[in-house]
């Protein structure tokens, strides 16, 4: 579930739902620390090829979802081209009046000034989710510009070191001329302190919580 309303085009910073955080089936790479994309192909490109793919079962309480990975990265993030990370909370919506006028302010704030003014004391009657967020160096934000604007519409396997971050269903568009927010989100649909942790051990002295 969606918990903020798509951002617009020109806003650098991307907040993509992963569709799975589950247990990977396929055996784990030895540790590296980089930020990689690994392309998911369909059920018909991996039936002409098996073996150049991983098979991949994600577990959630709607059941397993298997994809089909390519072996090898398209695109990698090195450790050095990461600044830092920011874990955040991000407020999930229920159906009450209160919550609903919550977020029909958030969707007008993100219209008129692309950002979110965060209430103080926050609070999650509907629970909440951590969202992650890379903030990275120009030359490396620039790389990722150019790979996530030519491949918008695919989806990726992101690994951190051999950490399984989970599938990102599309990316959002980026000005790439932006010398501005050079950082990437996901959000991740669990709000399990540990699992994050654990996820983004490989950089943990570049992690910090807000």
């Amino acid at each position: 579930m969606l918990s903020l309303p798509s951002l617009k085009k020109s806003i650098n910073v991307c907040f993509i739902i992963l569709i799975a955080t589950g247990l990977a089936a396929a055996a784990q790479r030895g540790e590296l620390t980089t930020l990689a994309f690994f392309r998911v192909v369909d059920t018909a490109t991996y039936a002409r090829s098996p073996a150049n793919y991983e098979r991949v079962i994600y577990r959630d309480r709607a059941g397993d979802d298997v994809v089909y990975i390519e072996r090898r990265p398209a695109h990698q993030i090195p450790a050095n081209g990461i600044k830092a990370v920011l874990v955040t909370k991000a407020k999930k919506f229920g159906n009450s009046p209160e919550e609903k006028k919550e977020l029909e302010r958030i969707s007008k704030e993100i219209e008129t000034t692309g950002k979110v003014t965060k209430r103080t004391p926050e609070t999650y009657p509907s629970g909440f989710y951590y969202s992650i967020t890379f903030k990275m160096t120009a030359p490396a934000f620039k790389r990722f510009v150019l790979f996530a604007n030519k491949n918008s519409k695919a989806s990726f396997q992101m690994r951190l070191g051999k950490r399984d971050l989970g599938v990102l269903p599309h990316f959002v568009y980026y000005e790439e001329d932006s010398k501005e927010d050079m950082e990437f989100g996901i959000a991740t649909q669990t709000d399990d302190t540990n699992r994050i942790k654990d996820m983004l051990s490989p950089i943990k002295d570049k992690v910090s919580w807000d």
